[in-house]
């Protein structure tokens, strides 16, 4: 039977006829295509075809164990300096220390007893002729309740008895006035004897014009004065005197 005829028995138009192969050849070729190919990405599908199929999403699932703490990263740079804090309310009073030991006060009628004091002498001027006068006098900064025994003591000889230290570091035991010489320049190692030796020390009373020079008593007196002590010396040729040192007396 032809194609024709079977049309004209089932009253088919040409459009269905069509129609009806083209479904076939679609189901056939849908077939084939399932057959031969397997989808394995979303990216095979067509992004309008993805969004079509996308369904509503879904509720949360349950929180999942917390992990272990991670290590402590490196610490910050310091931050800037805050403003200073208003001050705090003043403090109780606290109570009263016990009271301290009397003091002493720095000025005192006399030296206390074993107390040492120090000082430079000076005995300077100008003899216009040979055995010419050369005075001088010493007063303590805190006299002494007691005259001390005096002592002097040339350039470059040991200390005598009562006597410590060097020009330097002067020092006199109890009771003791030592005069140390720095320099000695033209002036005589004694008046007349030995027994009187130069530069003399002695309590000098220049005041009193009939007392004897510190030269002419200076081998008989053993003390100087509680107040200080005078010394002299005669030039052993015309010319500049200078004798100079340092001394020291401790209170008896």
């Amino acid at each position: 039977m032809r194609f024709s005829a079977i049309r004209r028995r089932m009253h088919v138009s040409p459009a269905g006829v069509v129609a009806v192969l083209a479904l076939v050849l679609a189901m056939s070729g849908g077939a084939y295509a399932a057959g031969r190919y397997v989808i394995t990405s979303t990216k095979q599908i067509s992004p309008k075809v993805l969004k079509a199929l996308k369904g509503a999403a879904g509720p949360s699932g349950a929180a999942g164990l917390t992990g272990p703490v991670g290590a402590q990263g490196p610490a910050g740079p310091a931050g800037a300096k805050g403003e200073t804090g208003a001050a705090g309310p003043q403090g109780p009073q606290g109570p009263t220390g016990p009271q301290g030991p009397a003091g002493t006060t720095g000025f005192v009628k006399a030296l206390p007893s074993g107390e040492t004091e120090r000082g430079e002498w000076n005995l300077s001027g100008y003899g216009p002729e040979a055995n010419a006068l050369i005075a001088s006098s010493v007063s303590f900064a805190f006299p002494l309740k007691e005259a001390p025994i005096k002592h002097y003591i040339r350039v470059g000889e040991a200390d005598p008895a009562g006597c410590t230290g060097e020009v330097e570091d002067p020092g006199a035991e109890k009771g003791n006035l030592c005069i140390f010489a720095t320099h000695e320049e033209n002036t005589l190692t004694q008046f007349i004897l030995p027994t009187f030796p130069l530069p003399a020390v002695c309590a000098l009373e220049r005041h009193n014009p009939a007392a004897e020079s510190c030269t002419e008593k200076g081998g008989e007196e053993e003390t100087a004065s509680p107040f200080g002590f005078g010394i002299e010396t005669l030039a052993e040729a015309a010319g500049p005197v200078n004798v100079y040192g340092t001394w020291a007396v401790t209170a008896e």
